[in-house]
C-alpha cells in the first residue's frame, strides 16, 4: 500500500516536471526568436515601411509550397520565409516587427522594397488554425496587414505515390496515411 502511494507521488512529480520542461522549451524557443529578430531588427526596420500585405500558405504536406514560395521569392518585392511557422509565433505573442525581421532573414533573398511578406508552413498553419480559429483574429491583430492565403493543391495520387515510395509501404497504406491527415513523414 505504501509503495503504491509513493509510486503515485513519483508519477505526479514526474508529470509536473515534464510540464515544466515543456514550458521551459516554449520559453527558450520564444527567446531565441526574439533574440534573432532583435539582432537583425535594426538592419531590417527600413524594409517594413512598404509592406502592404501578409501571405500565409495553407494546405497539406508535399503539395508544392516550396516550389511556389521559391518562385515568389525571386520577385524583388516578396519575402516568403522557409517554414518558420508564424502561427506558433503568434500563439506566444511575438511582436510584429520581430516576426517580420525573422521572415526576412529566413527568406534569404535580395529584396529591393518588400511589399508582400509571409510564411509557407502550410500544413502546420492549417492544423493550428483548424484547432483554434481564434488564432486567425490574433494574427490579424498582431500583423496589422491584409492577409492573403495561398492554397497549393497537388493531385492526391501524386502525393500518395510519394508517400508509398518514400515509406516503402503499399499504396493502400499510403492512402490511409494521406486520408488520416497524419504527418506521414513521422508516421511509423
Amino acid at each position: 500500500m505504501n509503495r503504491r502511494i509513493i509510486n503515485q507521488y513519483e508519477f505526479y512529480r514526474l508529470k509536473k516536471r515534464k510540464g515544466l520542461r515543456e514550458k521551459i522549451k516554449k520559453i527558450k524557443k520564444k527567446l531565441i526568436v526574439i533574440l534573432f529578430g532583435l539582432i537583425n531588427y535594426k538592419k531590417n526596420i527600413k524594409k517594413f515601411n512598404a509592406i502592404t500585405s501578409f501571405c500565409l500558405f495553407v494546405g497539406s504536406n508535399k503539395s508544392g509550397t516550396t516550389f511556389i514560395s521559391s518562385l515568389l521569392n525571386k520577385h524583388p518585392n516578396i519575402a516568403i520565409s522557409k517554414e518558420i511557422n508564424v502561427i506558433n509565433l503568434i500563439k506566444v505573442n511575438i511582436p510584429r516587427n520581430i516576426i517580420f525581421s525573422f521572415i526576412i532573414e529566413k527568406a534569404g533573398g535580395k529584396f529591393k522594397t518588400i511589399k508582400v511578406i509571409g510564411d509557407k508552413k502550410a500544413a502546420k498553419s492549417s492544423e493550428l488554425l483548424g484547432e483554434n480559429p481564434k488564432l486567425l483574429k490574433k494574427l490579424e491583430e498582431i500583423i496589422k496587414l491584409p492577409i492573403k492565403f495561398i492554397y497549393v493543391l497537388r493531385n492526391p495520387y501524386d502525393t500518395i505515390s510519394t508517400i508509398s515510395i518514400r515509406k516503402k509501404i503499399s499504396v493502400k497504406k499510403g492512402i490511409n496515411l494521406y486520408v488520416s491527415g497524419i504527418d506521414w513523414r513521422c508516421a511509423g
